[in-house]
């Protein structure tokens, strides 16, 4: 940290704290006229280390970090059925939050589709299912800004005028956006179709637009009657999803670190 800081700013001696009997090192440092205390704790479990760790700027928040430590909890195996989140990183400037299933596998899709490619996400084994999010860039101002629903209700056009089964247009909001959404059925019989799946595979595709802050998203997932549940989880997870601009995170970063030392 000291190299980090350099002359910007000054950082104090460490120190081991017991906290709940959990020994923890601390020390502060200052980035001009900042001030943080840095709190590790490396606890062991089973031949493993971990290392948590917190930057506080208060007391409060200082004590909401302990009752976050006090409440870790080690069990023998990997909880089932249960959601976590996880962080995805698009090159370098885009990092989306996104809750799914602890035991769902993943991977990088690299573009195309889209200036960034996605993110694949789908079940270990059981029902088929997948999931894809895309990236499309920031949203932008203008007489004629992007609008997911009007984008989805165009793409829901041309799916009923190829004379497949659509649904109408759903939208499910809350207050960091909406996703506005539609089904289609996927007819087996099109060998023309790359979506087609064939003799196997998923009966529907769920395809929509979302602008989650000021980045535009293209979500597309493949299930079946049996997987049912697990669209439905996801088209929740969606709204429920968190974006960080990187570019725009280390812009302020490097505002800060560069700040005149008083």
């Amino acid at each position: 940290m000291a190299g980090l800081i350099g002359y910007k700013g000054t950082v104090g001696e460490v120190s081991q704290v017991n906290a709940n009997g959990k020994i923890l090192r601390v020390y502060e440092f200052t980035l001009g006229s900042t001030w943080r205390k840095t709190l590790h704790w490396h606890p062991f479990y089973r031949g493993f280390c971990f290392d948590f760790h917190f930057d506080v700027s208060s007391a409060a928040a200082e004590k909401d970090v302990l009752k976050a430590l006090d409440s870790v909890a080690y069990v023998a195996e990997k909880p089932r059925d249960a959601d976590i989140d996880r962080l995805f990183y698009f090159f370098d400037w885009l990092r989306i939050r996104l809750s799914i299933p602890i035991d769902w596998k993943f991977a990088f899709r690299r573009p195309p589709p889209g200036p960034a490619g996605g993110i694949l996400v789908h079940p270990g084994k059981g029902p088929m299912f997948s999931f894809l999010i895309t990236p499309l860039g920031r949203a932008t101002s203008g007489p004629s800004p992007w609008q997911p629903e009007i984008r989805a209700e165009e793409e829901r056009q041309g799916f009923e005028a190829r004379g497949d089964r659509v649904s109408r247009l759903s939208s499910r909001c809350t207050e960091s956006g909406c996703f506005h959404y539609f089904d289609v059925t996927l007819r087996r019989d099109d060998s023309s179709d790359d979506s087609s799946p064939g003799d196997h595979g998923p009966q529907y595709r769920r395809l929509g637009f979302a602008k989650i802050g000021d980045v535009n998203l293209l979500l597309s997932m493949f299930y079946g009657d049996d997987s049912t549940r697990d669209a439905e989880r996801f088209t929740d997870a969606i709204n429920r999803a968190r974006i960080l601009d990187l570019i725009e995170f280390r812009r302020a970063a490097r505002q800060l670190q560069e700040a005149p030392v008083k």
